[in-house]
């Protein structure tokens, strides 16, 4: 992995959520993480990797289509241990330029609750 240490500048935000809050009773099976665009250039083998606590996606291609917003699914069992509990889930991604270089979004902490 490449310089992972960089800050992507925008963290990913999760359609449903009130603020910092998630709603379990607004998600049916899957919450919708939209990241942000990336920077100018993009490459067929950007891919990124979403974090959700200790869960995590296999990596996901892009595309090579600069300034898009991406909208992906996370999957509602990974919230259900923190809902109700009053802890913070942190999520983040990690995007991969062409494969190679690496850089870590601003973690972002939500609230679940049921």
């Amino acid at each position: 992995m490449g310089n992972s240490s960089e800050r992507v500048i925008e963290a990913l935000r999760i359609k449903e959520a009130n603020g910092l809050e998630i709603s379990l009773k607004d998600i049916v099976s899957e919450a919708t993480a939209i990241v942000p665009r990336f920077p100018d250039r993009e490459y067929p083998r950007d891919t990124i990797v979403i974090k959700v606590g200790d869960n995590q996606t296999a990596r996901i291609g892009l595309g090579p289509i600069p300034d898009r917003t991406y909208e992906f699914k996370v999957p509602k069992a990974w919230m259900l241990d923190h809902a109700g509990t009053g802890k913070k889930l942190q999520f983040s991604y990690i995007f991969y330029s062409a494969g190679l270089n690496a850089w870590r979004s601003e973690p972002i902490d939500y609230t679940i609750s049921h």
